[in-house]
């Protein structure tokens, strides 16, 4: 609801109101003006769009706008139970950010860089950089949208809190095919079957980001309609970095996604949902009695170094991985010193 009262001598006060919101107050010269912005302002709350921080922002505090960007933007969990749920990770970053972070009780127009970047420095005390960086992406995500849509009239304080400086570091685990073959056999893979449990498609997603370097959610976001075997590639229609990729198919992949798209609807997905099947994935490492430091995204780097030795040319390289950049793919190009001396003698 919206009260309009006079304010002064020739002013007009407008109160809007409404259940579950912060109250927002605005003061105007002409009644029709101020009629005109309760309107406004109703309508943004119908559609979950409230906060109109020139007003709002005086008593609005960062953990309500954080709430509300956790209610309102990020996608709500699946309904099925076990369902893919791709922004598990971005929802628990923002509400474990919502319960510890000091600076969410300061109201919006109070936030300055400086309690960001006080924040940063005690979280690098208690987590690696790489970790304190991701959630710095997450608070700079959440004020970009809100001062985008929501007419916040304020500098994004992440932009000048300046992100923690962190080693590149690049994760030096490899897959051997000693490893991998533990792994095929503690999944009961039957390379001469289609899969019919879950558990049966921990050894088919393997050998496919192995021959891909797809990520393991890229891989179970696949349709059957994805596969083009008359082009020799997939189909991703949204990476991780938000860009859709084509990616070729060796032999190996070929065979493997025949096999798995064979007689199947068009709209089915070719694997099982991403939590699932990582659920299964660690039950086949524990009976492998495979080291927990390998990880399926480990696969990644294998693949990426494997291909290495095919696509000498980095540019195809990175079309196939999907990176964007050279440092990008670096991280994921882990070549042992045997490997480069091999090539040394080719």
């Amino acid at each position: 609801m919206a009260s309009i009262t006079k304010y002064g001598a020739d002013g007009w006060r407008c109160r809007v109101k409404k259940a579950g919101h912060q109250t927002i107050t605005k003061t105007f010269a002409k009644k029709v003006d101020a009629q005109t912005w309760a309107r406004q302002q109703l309508n943004k709350l119908d559609k979950g769009q409230s906060f109109d921080v020139e007003v709002a922002g005086r008593g609005v505090t960062v953990r309500e706008l954080f709430q509300k960007h956790v209610d309102t933007v990020i996608p709500p969990k699946p309904e099925k139970a076990g369902g893919e749920d791709p922004y598990k990770g971005s929802r628990n970053t923002l509400l474990r950010l919502i319960r510890n972070a000091e600076f969410m009780n300061r109201r919006i127009n109070q936030i300055r860089p400086i309690d960001i970047a006080n924040w940063r420095d005690a979280r690098l005390l208690e987590i690696k950089p790489d970790s304190v960086n991701r959630e710095f992406t997450a608070i700079s995500g959440v004020f970009s949208h809100a001062i985008k849509n929501h007419q916040i009239t304020i500098q994004n304080p992440a932009r000048d809190a300046g992100r923690p400086k962190a080693p590149d570091t690049r994760r030096e685990v490899r897959w051997t095919d000693k490893d991998i073959q533990k792994l095929l056999k503690a999944a009961e893979f039957n390379p001469d079957e289609k899969p019919i449990k879950t558990m049966d498609y921990v050894g088919w997603a393997l050998l496919v980001a192995l021959e891909t370097a797809m990520r393991a959610g890229e891989i179970c976001k696949l349709k059957v309609s994805d596969f083009h075997p008359d082009r020799r590639e997939v189909f991703l229609a949204k990476t991780k970095n938000g860009d859709p990729r084509k990616v070729p198919l060796s032999k190996k992949a070929m065979e493997y996604f025949e096999l798995l798209t064979a007689d199947r609807d068009p709209d089915e997905k070719i694997f099982p949902p991403y939590g699932s099947l990582g659920v299964y994935f660690r039950d086949a490492r524990k009976v492998a009695k495979l080291s927990s430091d390998l990880r399926f995204h480990d696969m990644r780097h294998e693949a990426a170094t494997r291909l290495s030795n095919k696509l000498v040319n980095v540019l195809e390289l990175s079309a196939m991985t999907g990176h964007r950049s050279l440092k990008s793919l670096k991280r994921y190009y882990n070549p042992t010193s045997e490997e480069i001396a091999a090539k040394l003698d080719s």
